[in-house]
């Protein structure tokens, strides 16, 4: 139908905001927090259709079968590669014991696509000289690729150095534990 759908999280709603103000877009951004806590902006646009799928491997339901975009510029995948993160990736700390008074930090990205997680894992491997690891989910078929705190730390300044567009809620959590150096204490 050449529609667009973006969803997410109600929490987030400030991100779809920004992406209808870069479409000019007077289009209603719907919220439902009775039941699934999310909100959701939709248009129908054929040109941006035709480029999503043509250009970023972007389909309809795509989970499974989504292809790393070999197409892109090489001075833009890490713009894409944030994008993706800012939907299927995680900033997380953890404390290896109720006594610690600092944690360790963890950047993750996942998906559906096996094909896909190990390319994003090899580009980021020679891109970046990181080291993590890819897990498959037990009892799924998702995967997962997992830096730890100097690779972490490496991968999440690489991707928001210079950049302008990016989730608030995870770019705050970067800025506070990364680029500011503050660590979270009991």
């Amino acid at each position: 139908k050449k529609r667009v759908r973006i969803m997410l999280n109600y929490d987030d709603t400030s991100h779809l905001e920004k992406f209808r103000s870069i479409l000019k877009s007077t289009h209603t951004i719907y919220s439902n927090t009775d039941k699934y806590y999310r909100s959701s902006f939709e248009f129908t646009n054929s040109r941006i259709c035709d480029a999503l799928i043509n250009n970023f491997n972007v389909v309809p339901n795509k989970t499974k079968i989504l292809e790393f975009p070999i197409q892109i510029p090489f001075d833009m995948l890490k713009h894409y590669i944030r994008g993706y993160f800012d939907g299927d990736g995680s900033i997380c700390e953890s404390f290896s014991n109720k006594n610690s008074t600092t944690a360790t930090l963890y950047a993750t990205f996942c998906s559906g696509s096996e094909e896909f997680i190990y390319d994003l894992f090899e580009f980021l491997k020679l891109e970046l000289e990181l080291g993590g690891s890819v897990e498959r989910f037990k009892d799924s078929v998702k995967f997962q690729i997992k830096y730890n705190t100097n690779d972490a730390k490496t991968l999440l300044t690489w991707m928001y150095k210079g950049s302008t567009v990016f989730l608030d809620r995870k770019y705050q959590l970067y800025d506070r534990i990364v680029s500011d150096g503050v660590r979270k204490v009991r």
